[in-house]
């Protein structure tokens, strides 16, 4: 896998760039369009809980490799 200078690798790099395009063009359509109820702001949050809850997840699995691996930071 590689990684850049921060230690992100480059699929986490596009997963997050992803997300980011789907919140933005979920923004832009409009609430008709949306395929889910609400207005765009409350998709935009929820997008965004999403993605927190998905950057975590990312962390945690990273830092019990690490541990499992003992490298210490």
């Amino acid at each position: 896998m590689e990684e850049n200078k921060a230690g992100y690798s480059r699929q986490y790099w596009r997963c997050l760039a992803l997300s980011m395009k789907r919140l933005t063009n979920a923004h832009d359509r409009g609430v008709g369009d949306l395929p889910l109820a609400g207005t765009p702001d409350d998709i935009v949050i929820k997008e965004i809980k999403r993605n927190l809850w998905i950057a975590l997840a990312i962390t945690v699995a990273a830092g019990i490799v690490l541990w499992l691996m003992q490298i210490e930071i």
